[in-house]
Protein backbone atom coordinates (compact mmCIF):
# COMPACT_ATOMS: atom_id res chain seq x y z
CA UNK A 1 0.00 0.00 0.00
CA UNK A 2 1.35 3.38 -0.85
CA UNK A 3 0.40 6.07 1.07
CA UNK A 4 0.53 9.98 -0.32
CA UNK A 5 1.00 12.87 1.46
CA UNK A 6 -2.94 13.50 1.10
CA UNK A 7 -3.32 10.92 2.98
CA UNK A 8 -0.89 11.56 5.98
CA UNK A 9 -2.51 15.40 5.56
CA UNK A 10 -6.35 13.66 5.95
CA UNK A 11 -5.24 12.35 9.07
CA UNK A 12 -4.76 15.37 10.93
CA UNK A 13 -7.84 16.01 11.03
CA UNK A 14 -8.69 13.57 13.55
CA UNK A 15 -7.77 13.54 17.50
CA UNK A 16 -5.74 10.80 19.00
CA UNK A 17 -9.06 9.27 20.70
CA UNK A 18 -9.88 8.89 17.56
CA UNK A 19 -7.62 7.56 16.23
CA UNK A 20 -7.81 4.54 19.26
CA UNK A 21 -11.13 3.53 18.41
CA UNK A 22 -10.50 3.36 14.54
CA UNK A 23 -7.60 1.21 15.85
CA UNK A 24 -9.36 -0.83 18.11
CA UNK A 25 -12.11 -1.59 15.37
CA UNK A 26 -9.52 -3.16 13.15
CA UNK A 27 -7.97 -5.31 16.02
CA UNK A 28 -9.83 -5.53 19.18
CA UNK A 29 -6.35 -6.62 21.16
CA UNK A 30 -5.44 -2.88 20.95
CA UNK A 31 -8.38 -1.92 23.02
CA UNK A 32 -6.50 -2.44 26.08
CA UNK A 33 -2.80 -1.31 25.05
CA UNK A 34 -0.80 0.44 22.10
CA UNK A 35 -1.89 4.15 24.18
CA UNK A 36 -0.03 6.17 26.57
CA UNK A 37 -1.12 5.63 30.32
CA UNK A 38 1.38 8.19 32.35
CA UNK A 39 0.87 11.34 32.04
CA UNK A 40 2.75 13.59 30.14
CA UNK A 41 3.73 17.04 29.30
CA UNK A 42 2.20 18.42 25.61
CA UNK A 43 4.40 21.30 24.31
CA UNK A 44 1.21 22.94 22.15
CA UNK A 45 -2.16 21.62 23.24
CA UNK A 46 -3.60 24.48 21.09
CA UNK A 47 -1.74 22.98 17.58
CA UNK A 48 -3.28 20.44 15.22
CA UNK A 49 -2.77 16.94 15.61
CA UNK A 50 0.78 16.20 13.50
CA UNK A 51 1.31 13.02 11.33
CA UNK A 52 4.45 11.61 10.03
CA UNK A 53 6.68 8.63 10.01
CA UNK A 54 8.50 7.42 13.07
CA UNK A 55 12.10 7.84 13.77
CA UNK A 56 12.91 5.42 16.96
CA UNK A 57 16.55 6.14 19.13
CA UNK A 58 17.66 6.07 22.46
CA UNK A 59 19.63 8.01 25.18
CA UNK A 60 20.75 7.84 28.45
CA UNK A 61 20.84 11.24 30.69
CA UNK A 62 21.70 10.28 33.98
CA UNK A 63 25.64 9.37 34.32
CA UNK A 64 28.41 9.99 31.78
CA UNK A 65 28.75 7.41 29.22
CA UNK A 66 32.28 4.77 29.34
CA UNK A 67 32.59 5.72 25.38
CA UNK A 68 35.19 7.63 24.32
CA UNK A 69 34.59 11.51 23.19
CA UNK A 70 35.32 10.75 19.58
CA UNK A 71 32.95 7.30 19.61
CA UNK A 72 30.27 9.65 21.64
CA UNK A 73 30.92 12.60 18.56
CA UNK A 74 30.27 8.90 15.99
CA UNK A 75 27.23 8.00 17.66
CA UNK A 76 25.63 11.59 17.73
CA UNK A 77 26.47 11.79 13.73
CA UNK A 78 25.14 8.26 13.30
CA UNK A 79 21.50 9.58 14.82
CA UNK A 80 21.65 12.76 12.71
CA UNK A 81 21.87 10.54 9.93
CA UNK A 82 19.17 7.96 10.58
CA UNK A 83 16.85 11.04 11.42
CA UNK A 84 17.52 12.65 8.22
CA UNK A 85 17.11 9.20 6.28
CA UNK A 86 13.55 7.75 5.00
CA UNK A 87 10.53 8.85 4.75
CA UNK A 88 9.40 12.64 5.30
CA UNK A 89 7.90 14.26 7.42
CA UNK A 90 9.20 12.47 10.51
CA UNK A 91 8.16 12.21 14.33
CA UNK A 92 10.87 10.95 16.87
CA UNK A 93 10.25 8.48 19.30
CA UNK A 94 12.80 8.45 21.55
CA UNK A 95 13.81 6.30 24.94
CA UNK A 96 15.85 7.94 28.45
CA UNK A 97 17.11 4.53 29.24
CA UNK A 98 17.67 5.38 32.70
CA UNK A 99 15.01 3.84 34.17
CA UNK A 100 13.74 5.59 37.17
CA UNK A 101 16.37 8.01 36.33
CA UNK A 102 14.81 8.75 32.94
CA UNK A 103 14.57 12.16 32.24
CA UNK A 104 17.21 12.82 34.23
CA UNK A 105 18.75 15.68 31.51
CA UNK A 106 17.37 16.68 28.85
CA UNK A 107 18.60 15.68 25.07
CA UNK A 108 15.63 18.04 23.65
CA UNK A 109 15.73 22.34 24.00
CA UNK A 110 16.59 24.91 22.01
CA UNK A 111 19.36 23.74 19.79
CA UNK A 112 17.91 20.03 19.40
CA UNK A 113 14.48 20.97 18.04
CA UNK A 114 15.84 23.57 15.70
CA UNK A 115 18.44 20.54 14.51
CA UNK A 116 15.04 17.99 13.78
CA UNK A 117 13.00 20.72 12.15
CA UNK A 118 15.79 21.02 9.85
CA UNK A 119 15.91 17.34 9.26
CA UNK A 120 12.27 16.95 8.42
CA UNK A 121 10.96 15.88 11.67
CA UNK A 122 7.48 17.44 12.98
CA UNK A 123 7.43 16.73 16.82
CA UNK A 124 9.02 14.30 19.59
CA UNK A 125 7.75 11.40 21.89
CA UNK A 126 9.72 10.86 24.68
CA UNK A 127 10.06 9.30 28.36
CA UNK A 128 12.49 11.80 28.69
CA UNK A 129 12.68 15.52 29.64
CA UNK A 130 12.59 19.01 27.43
CA UNK A 131 13.87 22.86 28.24
CA UNK A 132 14.48 25.77 26.63
CA UNK A 133 10.39 26.16 26.08
CA UNK A 134 11.04 29.76 25.29
CA UNK A 135 13.75 29.14 22.58
CA UNK A 136 12.08 26.10 21.08
CA UNK A 137 11.70 26.16 17.40
CA UNK A 138 8.21 26.88 15.91
CA UNK A 139 5.80 24.17 14.99
CA UNK A 140 7.78 21.39 16.32
CA UNK A 141 5.40 19.37 18.62
CA UNK A 142 6.32 17.54 21.30
CA UNK A 143 5.02 14.91 24.16
CA UNK A 144 7.60 14.73 27.09
CA UNK A 145 7.63 13.23 30.23
CA UNK A 146 9.13 16.01 32.21
CA UNK A 147 10.65 19.84 32.27
CA UNK A 148 14.20 19.65 33.02
CA UNK A 149 16.35 22.90 33.35
CA UNK A 150 19.93 20.94 32.68
CA UNK A 151 21.22 18.39 29.67
CA UNK A 152 22.79 16.76 32.33
CA UNK A 153 24.80 14.19 29.86
CA UNK A 154 22.04 13.54 27.70
CA UNK A 155 23.65 11.58 24.53
CA UNK A 156 22.00 8.90 22.33
CA UNK A 157 23.15 5.17 22.43
CA UNK A 158 23.65 3.25 19.65
CA UNK A 159 24.31 0.01 21.61
CA UNK A 160 22.72 -3.34 20.20
CA UNK A 161 22.13 -4.44 23.55
CA UNK A 162 19.58 -1.86 23.99
CA UNK A 163 16.32 -2.59 23.03
CA UNK A 164 14.39 0.57 21.17
CA UNK A 165 10.64 0.58 21.86
CA UNK A 166 8.72 1.99 19.63
CA UNK A 167 4.48 2.22 19.75
CA UNK A 168 3.28 0.82 16.61
CA UNK A 169 0.47 -1.73 15.62
CA UNK A 170 1.48 -5.55 16.03
CA UNK A 171 5.04 -4.89 14.30
CA UNK A 172 8.41 -5.29 15.27
CA UNK A 173 11.20 -2.60 15.58
CA UNK A 174 14.82 -3.14 15.84
CA UNK A 175 16.84 -3.38 18.95
CA UNK A 176 19.68 -2.12 17.53
CA UNK A 177 21.43 1.44 16.70
CA UNK A 178 19.21 4.44 17.16
CA UNK A 179 17.20 3.25 13.52
CA UNK A 180 13.94 2.08 12.73
CA UNK A 181 10.83 3.88 11.05
CA UNK A 182 7.39 2.75 11.64
CA UNK A 183 3.88 3.37 13.12
CA UNK A 184 3.53 5.65 16.70
CA UNK A 185 1.24 7.78 18.27
CA UNK A 186 1.69 10.91 20.54
CA UNK A 187 -0.79 9.93 22.91
CA UNK A 188 0.18 6.18 22.59
CA UNK A 189 1.84 3.97 25.09
CA UNK A 190 5.18 2.32 23.81
CA UNK A 191 5.69 -1.83 23.93
CA UNK A 192 8.94 -3.57 23.42
CA UNK A 193 9.82 -5.37 20.20
CA UNK A 194 12.81 -7.84 19.10
CA UNK A 195 13.04 -7.93 15.76
CA UNK A 196 14.66 -5.72 13.20
CA UNK A 197 12.28 -5.72 9.97
CA UNK A 198 10.84 -2.27 11.37
CA UNK A 199 8.14 -1.68 8.61
CA UNK A 200 7.36 2.24 7.66
CA UNK A 201 3.97 3.41 8.49
CA UNK A 202 2.34 7.31 9.50
CA UNK A 203 2.41 8.32 12.91
CA UNK A 204 -0.59 10.29 14.03
CA UNK A 205 0.62 12.64 16.50
CA UNK A 206 -2.37 15.00 18.61
CA UNK A 207 -2.53 16.45 22.16
CA UNK A 208 -5.91 17.21 21.88
CA UNK A 209 -8.70 15.26 22.82
CA UNK A 210 -12.21 15.53 23.25
CA UNK A 211 -14.01 16.17 26.77
CA UNK A 212 -10.76 17.43 28.26
CA UNK A 213 -10.27 14.28 29.15
CA UNK A 214 -6.30 14.19 27.50
CA UNK A 215 -3.64 12.04 28.89
CA UNK A 216 -1.07 15.07 28.31
CA UNK A 217 -0.67 17.87 30.78
CA UNK A 218 -0.11 21.35 29.99
CA UNK A 219 3.46 22.86 30.95
CA UNK A 220 3.51 25.67 33.44
CA UNK A 221 2.46 29.10 32.16
CA UNK A 222 6.09 30.28 33.09
CA UNK A 223 7.65 29.27 29.78
CA UNK A 224 11.09 31.12 30.31
CA UNK A 225 13.74 29.08 29.27
CA UNK A 226 14.25 26.44 32.26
Amino acid sequence: MTITQEDLDALTAFDTPTICNALERLDPSLQGSGYTTEPCVCGFPSQKPVVGYARTAAIRSAQPLSASSAEQRAAQNDYYRHIDAGPRPSIVVIQDLDGADAGYGAFWGEVQSAIHVGLGARGLVTNGSVRDLDQWAPGFQFLAAKLAPSHAYAKPVGDRRHAVRSTQRSRRSPSTQPAGSGFASMGCSTRPHGASDFPRAPVTVSCASRARSRTSATPSASRRRI
